[in-house]
């Protein structure tokens, strides 16, 4: 059962070794959805593995683990949870090989809080399909 479908708000895990940014997208986020935090992609797992969120927003450069890495541990714990590539990396390869890793889409960084809403609910809504 979803944590929609039971009443519960779904659950965002926010990854990001930036501490603003992890608590303006906790702000944004929070209004409408439940949210956890990591600042590494070694912390998101463990977050991933203990609450096991509805969706992902992931960094793509931090220390300790890239984006890109840690990306491929959570799909290997669970592929079918969406993956959002949240970056300021205009490399068009790295973001072409998070999307063929499985993301399900990026949001450049700096982003507008409305569109983060939208993509996460469409995360969400291809998750329930």
């Amino acid at each position: 059962m979803s944590a929609e479908a039971s009443g519960v708000r779904p659950c965002v895990l926010i990854v990001d070794d930036d501490a603003d940014i992890v608590d303006l997208v906790s702000e944004h986020l929070g209004v409408v959805y439940r949210t956890r935090t990591a600042s590494n992609g070694v912390e998101a797992i463990e977050q991933f593995a203990m609450d096991r969120p509805d969706v992902v927003l992931l960094d793509m450069n931090m220390p300790r683990m890239s984006g890109l890495e840690a990306q491929i541990a959570l799909r290997e714990i669970d592929p079918t949870v969406p993956v959002i590539m949240l970056t300021g990396v205009q490399d068009v390869h790295l973001l072409a090989t998070a999307l063929g890793n499985g993301a399900f889409s990026y949001l450049p960084k700096p982003y507008h809080s409305v569109y983060l809403l939208h993509l996460v609910a469409a995360a969400l809504s291809q998750r329930r399909a």
